[in-house]
């Protein structure tokens, strides 16, 4: 299923990669170029990756790669990375706007800044967020399986 996905985004990146060479044959300048790349075909290539990468074969790896490699080679990425590395980028991207942008639509939903580690001399947190409450309560209970320490649980 992923590598049918991959097969299509290669597949229609390829298809930009042309208009692209067009676009260079009718004399647009390299930055703009570089440009259109990223807003085009990196954008392409990232839509929800983080969603579908970790189900990527390691075949499917290597064709991302080798078509990131392509693009390089012929002057539209000035960055030799590879599509985990481009993936993990945008992912850290998006944690940062998400973390430090008060105006990301997501900021209202990360957890609060915490207090707990404040009244101590640690080192100094990147990060001030604080994980939220689990919302199952164990309830006495040594494990989820419903069984305490010794006792038997609901099978009785």
């Amino acid at each position: 299923m992923v590598s049918e996905h991959i097969t299509c985004l290669i597949t229609s990146s390829a298809r930009l990669l042309y208009a692209i060479r067009v676009l260079k044959a009718h004399g647009l300048s390299q930055q703009l170029l570089n440009d259109v790349y990223r807003a085009m075909v990196q954008g392409n290539l990232l839509y929800a990756a983080s969603a579908w990468s970790g189900f990527c074969t390691a075949g499917d790896k290597v064709r991302l790669d080798s078509y990131l490699r392509k693009s390089m080679k012929l002057g539209y990425s000035d960055r030799n990375l590879t599509f985990e590395d481009v993936c993990a980028e945008a992912d850290e991207q998006l944690f940062n706007r998400l973390v430090y942008d008060k105006n990301h639509v997501l900021y209202r939903l990360s957890p609060s800044s915490t207090t707990a580690s404040q009244n101590y001399n640690l080192r100094k947190r990147r990060l001030t967020l604080q994980l939220p409450k689990h919302a199952l309560a164990r309830k006495g209970r040594d494990r989820i399986g419903g069984k305490g320490r010794g006792g038997k649980g609901k099978e009785g």
